[in-house]
């Protein structure tokens, strides 16, 4: 996956954070239900796993958006 950015912003962040936009990782998210109740995961692709980055409680403005899907 290609991404683009602005090139003084990624300047700007290596000034401030010394991280490159360039070396950001792509990220998902999916929200489903786990027993009765509506969850939100964050993970990534690996080559050989999906890495689990946060699985937490839908709040209520998640859970309305996924009621309209």
């Amino acid at each position: 996956m290609n991404y683009e950015f602005d090139p003084p912003k990624d300047q700007s962040s290596l000034s401030k954070h010394g991280l490159s936009l360039a070396d950001a990782e792509p990220r998902f998210e999916t929200t489903d239900y786990i027993g009765n109740c509506l969850h939100v995961m964050v993970f990534c692709l690996r080559t050989d796993a999906v890495r689990v980055i946060s699985l937490r409680k839908a709040n209520k403005r998640e859970e309305k958006i996924y009621a309209k899907t």
